[in-house]
């Protein structure tokens, strides 16, 4: 790919006509240098602290799950599994989180409103709060409530699991 974006460029030193008849001095390096750091910018481009959305790797490291947005609804996040552990019991595509959505106004935070998918099948109520690195997702029936803590997997877990990017 890069060598073909290399034979589009004007030769070093060249004139490069522009519109309105200006010209202008081309250099090769500038374009390698822009090339290189909006590629590297891209694979490397990290999860913002308190992002809900992107990658996590549940309790006692079992699964990743990719939360997202639900279908074409940007305001409702939903979490698929996306890589199970050897033994898990869970299978890949399983929804587990359903229909959450931000609580107040506030970026990030705390996300309500929606259903924890067990194990076992059975949705619960739920709500997120999303750390710097973590994830405390608390499901609640009757009058108690139940969490555990979720954290962002290594990117050599993502890589060795197959996922693109590091949690995005």
């Amino acid at each position: 790919m890069f060598e073909q974006f290399l034979k589009l460029l004007p030769k070093r030193g060249s004139v490069v006509h522009l519109r309105a008849g200006k010209k202008a001095f081309f250099d090769r390096r500038i374009a390698y240098l822009l090339f290189a750091s909006a590629g590297a910018g891209l694979l490397t481009a990290p999860v913002s602290a308190g992002e809900l959305r992107g990658y996590w790797l549940t309790k006692n490291g079992g699964d990743i799950v990719e939360v997202g947005p639900c279908g074409s609804s940007a305001r409702r996040m939903c979490g698929n599994i996306v890589w199970v552990a050897e033994g898990s019991s869970n299978s890949i595509g399983a929804k587990v989180l359903k229909g959450f959505s931000l609580v107040g106004k506030k970026s990030g935070g705390r996300w309500g409103k929606g259903k924890v998918v067990k194990a076992n099948g059975k949705s619960q109520k739920g709500e997120l709060r999303v750390g710097e690195e973590t994830l405390k997702v608390s499901t609640c029936k009757g009058g108690s409530c139940a969490h555990v803590i979720w954290t962002r997997p290594s990117d050599t877990l993502t890589a060795q699991a197959g996922l693109s990017g590091s949690s995005d």
